[in-house]
Formats: C-alpha cells, structure tokens, sequence
C-alpha cells in the first residue's frame, strides 16, 4: 500500500511550495528526509494524542497516510480520545489556514465505522479517489464499490486491498 501511499503525498507536497506543512501520523520520514513536524501518538517529533493536540498555528497542508483509520479504534482506543473518523477529518479541517488542504490515504476493509461512513456520505471530504490493488505490485483507480469489497486479503500483498484518498479544504 506504501507503494502508492507515499508517490501520492509527495506529489501534493511538491504541488504546495514554501505551504506550512503537518504530518499526522510519522510515516513519510521512514521514506525520506522531511522538512515539516509530524504529530503522532507512539513517534516522531510530536509525540501526542491528535484529537487533543493543537498546532502552534494553521497549516496550508496536512498529510496522513493510512493513520486516520486508527484513531479512536482497535489497539488505540484506549490510548486515544473516543472518536470516528468523520470527527478526525474534521479536527484536521480545523487545523487548516484558510485555502488550506488536508490529504488522507485510509484502507478499506479495516474500521468498519469508516467504511459505514464512507458508505453513508457522512465523512465530510470535498474529493475522494478510490484504488483497489491489482496482483502483487498493482494499482489502479476504482469505483467507491470496487474499493469497499477489496479487503486487506483480497490479493497476494497482505497489506493491499482498497484505498481511499481523500481531500478536505480549510472552511
């Protein structure tokens, strides 16, 4: 999944020069050296709870790759503020400067609230694009249906499935 993951938020950070930049979740320095702080709740420069965390200042971008489905669920429920996901993409829009942008990848098939929200069109994102994997290595760009019914074991890459991005504009 980091093999479409990461080319994705890069290309919006090379679309955003001179942009305050904020990672949630610690994912792309694994990838790469950074120039922006990342909040995360076990890593990084800032180590903290986001649903309770605020920025110094608004930010013109914030890049969560696959981290928005883990908070509030699964292993750090207990570790986090009690949340959906539609409530997370809406603390992130808060963090925006005006005309400012949020970028999140999440997996299909792995929090089921997410996925009832995506369903349901009550996540709160003003774009989406939908990726399902194709054999090992394989991407391409699907329907909303299409990413739902893959799950994390649909193909020979037992992280890949369906991915989802999607984009919030400051209010």
């Amino acid at each position: 999944m980091r093999r479409v993951e990461i080319p994705i938020a890069r290309w919006f950070v090379e679309q955003s020069p001179g942009a305050r930049i904020l990672e949630v979740g610690n994912v792309l320095s694994h990838y790469g050296p950074v120039r922006w702080p990342a909040v995360d709740l076990l890593e990084g420069p800032i180590k903290a709870d986001v649903m309770k965390w605020k920025p110094d200042r608004p930010v013109d971008l914030l890049i969560s790759i696959s981290t928005v489905e883990h908070i509030g669920f699964g292993k750090f429920a207990r570790d986090t503020a009690p949340t959906t996901p539609a409530d997370v993409l809406r603390r992130f829009r808060g963090f925006l400067a005006p005309r400012g942008t949020a970028v999140a990848t999440v997996p299909t098939a792995y929090n089921p609230v997410l996925d009832f929200e995506l369903k349901n069109g009550t996540l709160g994102v003003d774009q989406m694009w939908f990726m399902r994997a194709v054999g090992k290595n394989g991407w391409q760009e699907c329907t909303m249906d299409e990413a739902l019914a893959m799950s994390p074991h649909a193909c020979s890459n037992r992280w890949s499935g369906g991915l989802i991005v999607l984009v919030c504009d400051a209010p």
